[in-house]
């Protein structure tokens, strides 16, 4: 079947991508205005509401699972099965000897009773996400099935990068499989029943216990005889109560994958925007990609997620953000439900990683490689420089200074000013970094180009055409995925500053909806095609033209800034 580069808009004007977005914002629009109707009282995802799957058993991405489940709820569906229009009509017919779709019969020889969609129901988009791959120098695009067949060798010479198609789907409950074939409707809806744990034990989740007691997660998790459960991003380090202080065990382990979701956006993991003060917009959207990271994957282990105590006591303050957020862009929750995706990803992937060892070699598994792969990478995460510069010998001074000069300190207060110092020899490292390896060498002709585009017009944010879509790098690349949802890939190749450069990639079909979406949020643009920056003879200011690769698009605030006004970043 042969699909559209462009996106078809209907008579209203919207594109599916466009009315999925509306959709799903409504969706979550009502469940936090039912959430505070219950005084933050009720879990997110309650008993009876489980991942949804496809009628072959596969769960969709946790991109789809948090509005499928939310929606399953509202609607009080008792099964989490969905298919397409297509599938369910399938579900009539079997395949003959010879390969043929024929009717399905019954013992008797006569046709099963005929499942189908109910009269008047309203479909549910999903978001199914596939993958190709980019040649560094080239830039030709193949499918991800091609890339696979690949050697290692060859495929170093690729970058991987995301695009989605939309379908819609059924929940069964929208069907007549109840009232025709209700014994296969029964078998969907109590099919969770008996996996539904009485009560959380160590047997019930030991993937999250050898994760906690081995010290296997990518950052330390400490637990102390205290209140506060949190993630210190200058430190890298999670913070949790003792199990014992909990009510319940579902508590526990709710704020620890919390917390863990809160990890997942360090720079060399998802790379999610982590900046806010407590009370901004940023800060309560972090807060909600944790909540909902941390209910989805509570969900999957078969209990229900608490709502996290600092939300309940500030729901005003969060439900004034969410809310707002979610009526004024529809893409935020494209944007929120990616991010949800790509954590509860990250942290579902480690967990599965060590029950496949658990498994095999039981409690006495090891697990001495995923230790020092985690410790090389926080290292790198909490000193970026120390490869470069020679080690902390700031700090190293620093402490002798402080054990010297004042004795007697405690541990804590040397490492609070210790702390303090390292921050700081990372800012200026990579500010040297920066400036010196701007056009090093080692960078790609793209982000050579990008590089350069970014002196000598530092508010624009580039958009590079390649083949078959578009892309742009490093802090632009950031803004645009925080704003559009898009996946923040990484490149093999250093950037300017040394680590691997990140990017977003898009196809040709989505630039119309793209440039509004970014323009609407203040964002200036620059459409390229090749290396010549000369401004045409004649050009207006508002739409600049250059000889031969693209445009550019201000709206009027962006306008005024680049003429001489600051941008808030």
């Amino acid at each position: 079947m042969a699909y559209r580069k462009y996106k078809r808009k209907d008579e209203d004007g919207l594109s599916a991508e466009d009315r999925a977005l509306e959709k799903f914002a409504d969706i979550m629009i009502e469940k936090i205005k039912d959430m505070d109707k219950a005084d933050w009282k009720m879990p997110w995802f309650p008993a009876g509401v489980h991942p949804a799957r496809n009628l072959d058993g596969r769960e969709y991405n946790d991109f789809n699972q948090v509005m499928l489940m939310f929606l399953q709820q509202s609607m009080g569906w008792k099964t989490s099965r969905y298919a397409t229009f297509d599938r369910i009509r399938y579900m009539n017919y079997e395949r003959d000897s010879s390969g043929m779709f024929v009717r399905q019969k019954d013992k008797d020889g006569k046709d099963i009773p005929d499942v189908h969609v109910k009269s008047g129901e309203k479909s549910i988009p999903v978001y199914l996400y596939l993958k190709f791959a980019v040649h560094l120098e080239t830039n030709e695009k193949i499918d991800f099935d091609d890339y696979k067949d690949l050697s290692r060798s060859e495929q170093e010479k690729y970058r991987l990068g995301t695009y989605f198609r939309i379908y819609n789907v059924f929940n069964l409950d929208q069907t007549n499989m109840k009232e025709v074939r209700p014994d296969l409707y029964e078998k969907f809806a109590t099919e969770f029943e008996d996996k539904l744990p009485e009560k959380l034990s160590e047997a019930n989740l030991p993937e999250m216990d050898a994760l906690l007691d081995k010290g296997l997660w990518v950052c330390p998790i400490t637990q102390v005889v205290g209140p506060d459960a949190y993630y210190r991003p200058s430190t890298d380090e999670i913070v949790l109560p003792s199990k014992e202080l909990f009510f319940k065990d579902e508590q526990f382990y709710g704020t620890a994958l919390h917390e863990m979701a809160h990890s997942t956006g360090a720079r060399n993991r998802t790379d999610r925007p982590m900046g806010g003060i407590f009370g901004s917009p940023e800060y309560a959207r972090e807060e909600l990609v944790a909540e909902l990271s941390s209910a989805l994957l509570c969900s999957k282990m078969g209990f229900s997620k608490d709502v996290e105590s600092e939300i309940q006591t500030q729901s005003a303050n969060y439900l004034k953000s969410w809310l707002g957020s979610l009526q004024d862009d529809t893409n935020y929750i494209k944007s929120v439900l990616s991010d949800v995706r790509r954590a509860s990803s990250f942290i579902g992937d480690r967990l599965g990683l060590i029950g496949e060892r658990l498994d095999r070699d039981g409690h006495e598994a090891d697990f001495s490689d995923i230790i020092e792969e985690d410790k090389l990478s926080r290292e790198s995460l909490l000193h970026p420089s120390s490869e470069k510069t020679g080690g902390n010998s700031l700090q190293s001074s620093t402490k002798e200074w402080l054990e010297g000069t004042v004795p007697g300190l405690e541990d804590h207060t040397v490492n609070d000013v210790l702390n303090e110092v390292n921050e700081m020899e990372e800012e200026v490292a990579l500010m040297k970094m920066r400036q010196a390896d701007r056009f090093n060498a080692e960078l790609s002709p793209m982000l050579r180009q990008y590089a350069e585009f970014k002196r000598l017009r530092p508010l624009l944010t580039p958009i590079f055409h390649v083949s078959g879509g578009y892309e742009t790098y490093q802090d632009d690349a950031r803004r645009i995925s925080s704003v559009l949802g898009l996946t923040l890939q990484k490149s093999k190749v250093p950037g300017p500053d040394g680590n691997p450069a990140v990017f977003v990639t898009f196809p040709d079909g989505d630039l119309e909806s793209h440039k509004k979406s970014l323009l609407d949020n203040g964002i200036p643009l620059a459409l390229l095609e090749d290396l010549n920056f000369g401004k045409r003879d004649g050009a207006s200011e508002g739409s600049e033209h250059y000889k031969g690769n693209g445009e550019i698009f201000i709206q009027a605030q962006a306008d005024e800034q680049q003429r001489g006004g600051g941008m808030h970043r």
